[in-house]
């Protein structure tokens, strides 16, 4: 009989057994500090957790390693007090800055799951499992040197405010993570024995302990508290909506530090800017059509009204307008459409070479192409341009450029065709249905032709237009 009030105050010593916990932090001095020098050396490393902020105060941050006062710092934020996520890192000045935006409407309140993926491959930003930013830099923890000040909730900066909201599941690797490993953890709780973990707090032993094999014990300070909460991962969570590319002038020249913004009809802007190489990325929590605008008056680049699907990526270039240009593939070290959404595959060993401007395709002739979606557009139904600079390497005859038609009966074909043929020195181009074809002289691409009149390169880089435009495909 004098076991069970033993029993009793046993079970009240503790959280109960199984009981999920988050941390709890109030934006006023509260954080958690983690010890110094764990991550030092890391060459790779992933960053994860779930997050849910309750204010966007200055720049407030639930990860930071680093020092603030020899700009030497990894971390997640947002960007002032604004809804943009941010990952960045700073590897000892402050003009040296790395960093992957993404623009928002994420509702305060409201639990996501971000994670940070750098070293080889380069810096890699996934919400709520999907890719949403990403750049070419390929440092780490590492780059940012030995013994800085690690924390939960606070910034290496003393400026920036305290991290209001709370925090579960945080979690950080010695690998780069891909995107399958991501999704196949990030709704469920681990157990600290994974492969590679350098340090799990998930804060349900009602404290900041360390439930990785490393014993990185943090410390609760000020007003933090591990609050009984269900696990984040469990739930009902969306992924975002995102379009992303980048905006040229017409030069095709990246444009960096112009406002993009995206908007519904009911919904407030969605509003970000470019990166250094003319980059962006804008995530909605939504579905539908939406209005896709650069504010730049100097651009003077048309809106865009696109089409956005809940979970899936949209790859948009922005430019000015192009006088009918339908596609652009300029052959920029991928297969991108400069014009608008007819993104290319390389298919083989298709690959790139130095070319009149800039980069250019370079085929085998054998299985290597670029291979490019049907799209009604794609299809111009009278008559059209095809523009591009080709430099043969071999004396057989070969097809440059050619589009089937979406139905099986060969007659009903809407094609077309751009072939070489050296034994007749010409470039020949025809249509199915009505037939039409014609036939270019090589001597006419000796002429000295003015600079910049046609984007162009060595091996293959091509448009399509359509009448009158003076353009390309």
């Amino acid at each position: 009989m004098k076991l069970l009030p033993l029993l009793i105050l046993l079970g009240l010593a503790g959280p109960a057994l199984g009981q999920n916990r988050v941390l709890d932090l109030d934006g006023k001095g509260s954080y958690v500090q983690l010890p110094g020098r764990i991550f030092d050396g890391l060459q790779a490393a992933t960053v994860e957790a779930w997050v849910k902020w309750e204010d966007w105060d200055y720049f407030s941050q639930w990860f930071a390693s680093g020092a603030d006062d020899q700009w030497r710092a990894m971390g997640l934020n947002h960007f002032a007090r604004s809804s943009d996520l941010q990952f960045f890192i700073y590897t000892g000045r402050q003009e040296a800055l790395r960093r992957v935006r993404l623009a928002a409407d994420l509702p305060l309140g409201q639990w996501c799951h971000m994670a940070a993926v750098s070293g080889r491959g380069g810096m890699r930003f996934y919400l709520n499992g999907m890719l949403v930013a990403q750049n070419g830099f390929e440092g780490s923890l590492s780059a940012i040197g030995t013994g800085p000040d690690n924390y939960l909730g606070k910034s290496n900066w003393k400026d920036n405010a305290y991290f209001r909201g709370q925090l579960d599941e945080v979690r950080v690797w010695s690998v780069a993570r891909t995107q399958e490993q991501l999704r196949a953890d990030m709704g469920q709780a681990l157990t600290g024995s994974e492969e590679g973990l350098v340090g799990l707090w998930s804060f349900d032993a009602d404290d900041a302990r360390d439930q990785s094999p490393q014993g990185h014990d943090g410390q609760l300070m000020g007003k933090a508290r591990c609050v009984p909460a269900p696990f984040p991962g469990a739930g009902a969570w969306v992924r975002p909506a995102v379009v992303q590319g980048k905006v040229r002038d017409r030069t095709g020249t990246p444009v960096a530090d112009v406002g993009v913004r995206l908007k519904t009809r009911d919904r407030p802007w969605v509003t970000g800017s470019t990166a250094a190489d003319g980059s962006y990325a804008l995530a909605f929590f939504g579905a539908g059509i939406c209005t896709l605008e650069v504010v730049s008056e100097e651009a003077q680049i048309p809106s865009r009204e696109v089409v956005l699907r809940e979970g899936e990526t949209l790859l948009l270039d922005l430019g000015p307008s192009t006088l009918g240009k339908i596609a652009w593939w300029a052959a920029e070290g991928d297969a991108r459409d400069g014009t608008g959404s007819h993104h290319g595959t390389l298919v083989g060993g298709a690959t790139f070479a130095p070319g009149l401007v800039g980069q250019a395709f370079r085929l085998d002739g054998v299985d290597d192409c670029i291979r490019v979606d049907s799209a009604p557009d794609l299809n111009p139904q009278g008559s059209f341009s095809l523009v591009a600079w080709v430099f043969p390497t071999t004396a057989k005859e070969a097809v440059l450029i050619s589009k089937w038609g979406d139905i099986e009966e060969w007659s009903d074909q809407r094609t077309y065709i751009c072939s070489w043929n050296p034994g007749s020195r010409c470039f020949s181009a025809s249509r199915t249905m009505r037939i039409r074809r014609m036939e270019i002289s090589t001597d006419l691409f000796r002429r000295p032709m003015r600079s910049g009149s046609i984007p162009g390169t060595r091996s293959l880089r091509s448009t399509i237009s359509p009448p009158g435009s003076g353009g390309s495909m």
